[in-house]
C-alpha cells in the first residue's frame, strides 16, 4: 500500500500545510437489480479477478442450473409510505430552490467561502494508507462548517478554487466503513469549481419562474409536492420488483459462486471508484487496497448476490416463456434508447451486429423488461 501523496494528481503542495481537522461513500447500489456487464457477456469473455492486473476466466458451468417456480397464486404486499408530512415538502421546496439559486463562479485561486457550492474531488486516508469507499469525483457539496462530515466544511473555507488540502476529521460512529469507525482519517481534497449562490427570496417571482413549477408559491408548492408523490410511487415500483424477487428465489433457491460475486463487484468498483483512482495516477498498491476494501464489504457482496441471482433469474424467465426472440421489438426497443441517449438509429442498428459490450447491456435490459412485464401480469399485488 502507498501513503497518501507518494503520487497522483491530488497537487497538495498548494494547498494550507497547517489544516487541522472523513464518508459515506458506497454507490446506491439499490435500483431495480440488473447484472452490470450483461450475463451473455460474463459468459463469453475474461474478467479480471482480484487483483488489478491478472485475469480469470468464468467458465459457463460456474453458472447456476435455475429451476423456476410456479408463478400461481403469488401475492406480493407492498408497504404504503406515510402521508407527506409539512417538514418533508418544506425541505424539498428549499432543496428545489436552492438548484433554481443563480450561481456565480470564482475564478481560479479565489477562496470558498461559507455557503458557497464547491464540485471536489477526494480520496480518504486512515493511518497514511488509501481508506476504500471514499473516493469521490465531483461531489457538490453546499460549503457548511459540518457538510459532509464534521469538521470538514469548516476547513474547506478559504481553499482556492483550483488548489488542494489535506482535510483531517474523526470518523462518526455511522460513518459507511464499519472499521474506520470513530477513527482519525485525512482526505487529500482538490476543488475544481466554487459558486457563490444567491437564492431568490421566497416572495420573489423570479424563484418561481427559475423553479419551473409555477407561477406563484401557491403553484409552486403543488407541484413540489406532485414531485414527491411521483418519487413515492417510483420507490413503491423498485419496492414491488425487490420484493417479487425476493419471494420468487425464496421459492427456487440456487447459488452463485464467489468468484460471479467478486466479478460483479468489481466491474462496479472500475467504473466508479477505480477509474476514479486511475485517472488520478495512484498507484497499484492504491488500486488493490481500494479494489480489495470493496470485495471485503459485506454489505456490498450481499447486494451482488441479490442482484445476479435476480438477473439470472429473469434470463430464466425470459428463455423459458421466449420473451426475447423478436428481434424486430428488440430494434424497437434499442431504437428508444437511442433516441432517448440521442444515438441515431442506424447506428444503434449496426452495433446489433458487433461484439459491442455496450449492446450486450442494452440488451440485457430489454430481457429483464420483458420479464419484468411478464412477471407483473402473473403476480397480485396488495398495498398495506
Amino acid at each position: 500500500m502507498t501513503k497518501h501523496g507518494n503520487k497522483g494528481t491530488f497537487d497538495l503542495t498548494q494547498g494550507s500545510p497547517s489544516a487541522t481537522n472523513a464518508s459515506e461513500a458506497k454507490s446506491n447500489l439499490t435500483e431495480i437489480p440488473t447484472f452490470q456487464g450483461g450475463v451473455p457477456n460474463l459468459r463469453r469473455h475474461a474478467v479480471e479477478s482480484r487483483s488489478v492486473l491478472t485475469e480469470q476466466r468464468l467458465e459457463p458451468s460456474m453458472f447456476p442450473e435455475i429451476s423456476l417456480p410456479s408463478l400461481e397464486g403469488i401475492v406480493i404486499e407492498v408497504p404504503s409510505p406515510p402521508a407527506l408530512s409539512e417538514q418533508e415538502i418544506e425541505e424539498a421546496f428549499e432543496r428545489l430552490a436552492y438548484e433554481s439559486a443563480v450561481r456565480y463562479p470564482r475564478g481560479p485561486g479565489q477562496a470558498v467561502q461559507q455557503g458557497d457550492e464547491v464540485i471536489v474531488d477526494l480520496v480518504g486516508y486512515l493511518g497514511g494508507f488509501l481508506l476504500p469507499m471514499t473516493a469521490h469525483e465531483g461531489m457538490r457539496l453546499i460549503v457548511e462548517p459540518d457538510v459532509f462530515l464534521p469538521g470538514f466544511g469548516a476547513q474547506l473555507i478559504g481553499t482556492p478554487v483550483g488548489q488542494a488540502k489535506m482535510i483531517e476529521v474523526v470518523l462518526p460512529d455511522d460513518f459507511g466503513v464499519e472499521m474506520a469507525r470513530g477513527m482519525g482519517a485525512v482526505f487529500a481534497v482538490e476543488v475544481r469549481d466554487a459558486f457563490r449562490l444567491v437564492v431568490p427570496e421566497a416572495s420573489d417571482p423570479s424563484l418561481f419562474q427559475r423553479m419551473g413549477l409555477g407561477t406563484d408559491l401557491a403553484q409552486t408548492m403543488e407541484g413540489v409536492i406532485a414531485l414527491l408523490l411521483d418519487q413515492r410511487a417510483r420507490r413503491m415500483a423498485q419496492d414491488a420488483v425487490r420484493i417479487t424477487l425476493e419471494t420468487l428465489l425464496l421459492r427456487a433457491p440456487f447459488d452463485v459462486s464467489p468468484a460471479l460475486v467478486e466479478a460483479e463487484i468489481q466491474n462496479w468498483w472500475r467504473q466508479t471508484e477505480g477509474r476514479f483512482l486511475i485517472e488520478k495516477g495512484l498507484e497499484r498498491e492504491d488500486l488493490e487496497t481500494s479494489l480489495e476494501g470493496w470485495l471485503e464489504d459485506p454489505t456490498l457482496r450481499m447486494d451482488a448476490t441479490f442482484r445476479l441471482k435476480s438477473a439470472l433469474f429473469l434470463y430464466a424467465i425470459a428463455k423459458q416463456a421466449d420473451l426475447a426472440s423478436d428481434r424486430k421489438e428488440l430494434k424497437g426497443f434499442l431504437g428508444e434508447v437511442a433516441g432517448a441517449l440521442g444515438i441515431p438509429l442506424d447506428a444503434r442498428e449496426k452495433n446489433l451486429s458487433r461484439d459491442f459490450k455496450e449492446r450486450e447491456i442494452l440488451i440485457d435490459h430489454f430481457v429483464y423488461a420483458k420479464a419484468l412485464a411478464y412477471l407483473s401480469e402473473k403476480v397480485t399485488f396488495h398495498c398495506n
